[in-house]
């Protein structure tokens, strides 16, 4: 009967280490597996606040030119702005805007100029503004300024540089929200030559780019501009 007993007990404890062993491998396995589903899932970062915007298009171009009076050094300098749809900017009449736009020629003594320049169109007039309560002179889509010129027949161009425009001024959108630009630097690039019109030389002056022929860079300018 004691044999028999032992005999049991013994049966028990191998299936009770049987059972074990098996729990183990069983429970090894599904943490495995369950290890490498983990890893196998892509790792994202967690994202706070909002994703940062795409960078807004500016609603202006800005273009300077240099265009010369055929065989002479004197000519013109020409801003020419584009702007986009239901945008705008003030006239450079202190009458026109209690904020006019202000253009300038960076001092340089290579070039002389009067440094007052002059739109090739007339703005639009508001007479009596209702945010400002006066008169408001604005352009809108292209608008060229120029101003006359006169070069340094003995300056290198391509050593000193060309001249430099200086823009101060505002652009806004008809919903009234402007964008201040203050001392916008544009470079100005040689456009060629044209011939000035005898007799009557006002297409010369208000439409410089019209009577322009071969067009050039600045680096072509030479040592002496005429030619």
């Amino acid at each position: 009967m004691q044999n028999t007993r032992i005999a049991q007990a013994e049966k028990l404890a191998s299936a009770m280490v049987l059972a074990l062993v098996v729990s183990v491998s069983f429970g090894s396995t599904l943490f495995a597996q369950s290890e490498n589903a983990y890893r196998s899932q892509p790792t994202t970062q967690p994202l706070f606040g909002k994703p940062a915007a795409a960078a807004p298009q500016q609603p202006w171009k800005f273009e300077g030119r240099l265009h010369l009076r055929q065989g002479s050094t004197e000519g013109y300098i020409v801003l020419q702005i584009d702007l986009a749809p239901e945008h705008y900017i003030y006239s450079v009449s202190p009458d026109g805007s209690p904020a006019p736009t202000k253009i300038e020629i960076v001092p340089s003594a290579n070039v002389k100029t009067p440094n007052t320049f002059s739109p090739d169109q007339p703005p639009a007039v508001v007479e009596k503004d209702p945010v400002f309560q006066r008169r408001i002179e604005k352009h809108t889509g292209r608008v060229q300024f120029f101003v006359p010129c006169q070069l340094d027949p003995n300056a290198d161009y391509k050593l000193t540089g060309m001249p430099v425009i200086e823009f101060n001024g505002q652009v806004c959108s008809k919903d009234g929200v402007c964008i201040p630009i203050r001392k916008k630097k544009i470079k100005v690039n040689f456009a060629g030559y044209f011939e000035q019109e005898t007799g009557d030389q006002t297409s010369a002056v208000t439409e410089p780019q019209s009577t322009v022929g071969s067009q050039a860079n600045a680096q072509e300018i030479p040592l002496n501009p005429t030619r």
